[in-house]
């Protein structure tokens, strides 16, 4: 492919990161272009068409959603393009992926009801973002060598990235997590330090959700820190303070660090900070 064609007028997040990951991922882009297309265009695969021309046609490289109705599942360009090229499950983990799916499938009150929120936060949009989109905006032709091209690919490179590790990692920390009990209380033990990032706690949503307790080797000593999941009612870490073996239990009972001691032990004061059952 040579050529890119997106819709023209103002652009947002979904074609926007549509058009990056297709220049970070795809060989021989010449152009991008910011228009309506003809028939013909529609009609050459040769063209990646993104977020225009009504039709999703990956065997043709066209990704459009507009077509669809409002009772099917939430799509957009950019996961209609993403599931064609094998990204789709990578990038589903990322956590504004979900929330662009919607927003621009179905509009941001949409979201806001699934994220169970009385409106949408629109004081917290990004004005980083809102100038990149701006500027893409103006644009009705991008060619290599265009400040804006090298940013867009950037983007693509860095985001496509991000999805890879955050799946390596995952599959990495798998490997090395078990999940145990104590005092009926699920407790998902990782055997090492934890990754920064969302690693662990997409984990715990594919494969523990039930778990109210998670375990790692401390970041900071040699002991373990212990953190209790979602402020479970039954857990509180604040009664292991002073406890042998304990560094620091928070007073908001949300997590506590202990010295070098055995897993052993440290599911022992998990047991403790469990509340009995009524």
């Amino acid at each position: 492919m040579k050529t890119i064609i997106t819709h023209g007028g103002p652009a947002h997040r979904d074609d926007l990161l549509s058009v990056a990951i297709a220049l970070a991922t795809e060989e021989g882009i010449e152009c991008v272009c910011r228009r309506e297309l003809t028939t013909a265009e529609l009609g050459d695969p040769e063209i990646l068409v993104l977020d225009v021309g009504g039709e999703h046609s990956p065997a043709m490289n066209n990704f459009d959603h507009h077509q669809l109705g409002r009772d099917d599942a939430p799509a957009c360009a950019l996961s209609l393009y993403l599931g064609a090229r094998g990204l789709l499950k990578s990038f589903s983990r990322l956590e504004w992926f979900a929330p662009t799916v919607e927003i621009d499938a179905r509009g941001p009150f949409a979201w806001a009801k699934t994220a169970k929120m009385g409106s949408f936060p629109f004081e917290l949009l990004s004005p980083v973002e809102a100038f990149l989109l701006g500027e893409f905006s103006k644009e009705s032709e991008l060619r290599p060598g265009h400040a804006l091209w090298g940013l867009l690919e950037s983007l693509g490179c860095s985001l496509v990235r991000q999805a890879r590790n955050l799946a390596h990692q995952i599959e990495h920390l798998r490997a090395t997590t078990f999940s145990t009990e104590c005092r009926g209380v699920g407790v998902l033990v990782h055997k090492n330090v934890l990754p920064a990032g969302p690693a662990a706690t997409l984990l715990r949503k594919e494969h523990y959700p039930e778990a109210a307790i998670q375990i790692s080797r401390d970041d900071r000593g040699p002991g373990w820190a212990l953190f209790r999941y979602d402020d479970h009612p039954a857990v509180d870490f604040s009664v292991l303070g002073g406890q042998p073996g304990v560094v620091f239990a928070h007073p908001v009972g949300f997590m506590c660090k202990t010295e070098q001691m055995p897993l052993g032990s440290a599911l022992a004061l998990c047991a403790r900070a469990v509340k009995p059952a009524d």
